[in-house]
């Protein structure tokens, strides 16, 4: 009766056993308890989310910050109901969305972006043909960039093998931004890699493309003498320590992207309007 008795004890202990583990392996699927907003991370999403005196805005206490090494992971998190909202520019949130229609772009501006090449302190010559060429060529950067947000045929380009003993530019990305960078097969497209490399041509260097995550972008270039970083880079304060940056080539804002289905933002007017349903979620 006794060994009777402890075999039924072990067996109810098993099957509890087996119920919390499976609790706890499904809570491990599902979001955390309160609001959560996503964003690529080293970009301005994040510091708008959480505080940032660059952007003048104290950011949300009432938010957990959720950071993804591209903005479609963010997205795809968001559409999987495990985030709420994704914070990310808007260029890159337009595209996004054109090709999800479980997502929805609230496309009112929540901060202004000024977009700029980072270039190393010490190469003064990099950055004076840099500004230079983008002070005489004003009207086919304009054509470059229209090409992009019109949806004509743009071009791809493949990376050069880097040669000390050739005039090289290294292009330090993160081809994970459309329309401002991507990547096709082995080959790189964008307006940023289109207006590094037409920049190139006309200053006789051969481009090397380097692709890596964005927040070792700036890091990386203040470390590499011969490097331009283009990726949709906001010039900030903060990154103005590290690497200077070429004149503004494109002004850009950040928006809040979320499902579809979700109806409240929908009497949204003005960025006061998008803070205070963020700070309500």
């Amino acid at each position: 009766m006794k060994k009777l008795t402890k075999i039924i004890v072990c067996l109810a202990l098993v099957a509890i056993l087996a119920t919390v583990g499976a609790f706890a392996l499904t809570a491990c699927n599902k979001k955390v308890s309160g609001p959560q907003i996503g964003y690529q991370n080293g970009t301005t999403g994040g510091n708008y989310i959480k505080g940032d005196e660059d952007l003048g805005y104290d950011g949300f206490s009432n938010v957990k910050a959720v950071g993804y090494n591209t903005a479609a992971l963010a997205v795809q998190d968001l559409t999987n109901g495990n985030l709420d909202v994704v914070i990310v520019d808007d260029g890159p949130a337009k595209t996004l969305a054109q090709s999800n229609n479980k997502i929805k772009v609230i496309d009112i501006a929540l901060t202004e972006e000024i977009y700029g090449f980072a270039v190393n302190k010490s190469n003064s010559t990099l950055e004076t043909e840099l500004n230079t060429w983008l002070a005489t060529n004003t009207t086919q950067v304009e054509q470059i960039i229209a090409k992009y947000l019109n949806g004509s045929d743009v071009p791809t380009y493949t990376s050069k093998t880097l040669d000390s003993s050739k005039k090289q530019v290294i292009l330090a990305t993160n081809a994970a931004f459309p329309p401002f960078e991507y990547k096709e097969g082995n080959a790189f497209g964008g307006i940023d890699i289109e207006l590094i490399e037409t920049f190139a041509a006309a200053n006789g260097y051969e481009v090397v493309i380097e692709d890596m995550e964005f927040d070792g972008i700036v890091t990386y270039i203040g470390n590499t003498t011969n490097a331009i970083g283009a990726a949709a880079m906001s010039i900030t304060e903060a990154r103005k320590q590290t690497v200077n940056f070429s004149t503004p080539y494109f002004h850009s804002c950040l928006v809040a992207i979320v499902k579809a289905d979700n109806t409240k933002f929908d009497s949204c007017q003005t960025a006061d309007d998008v803070i205070a349903v963020l700070k309500a979620l």
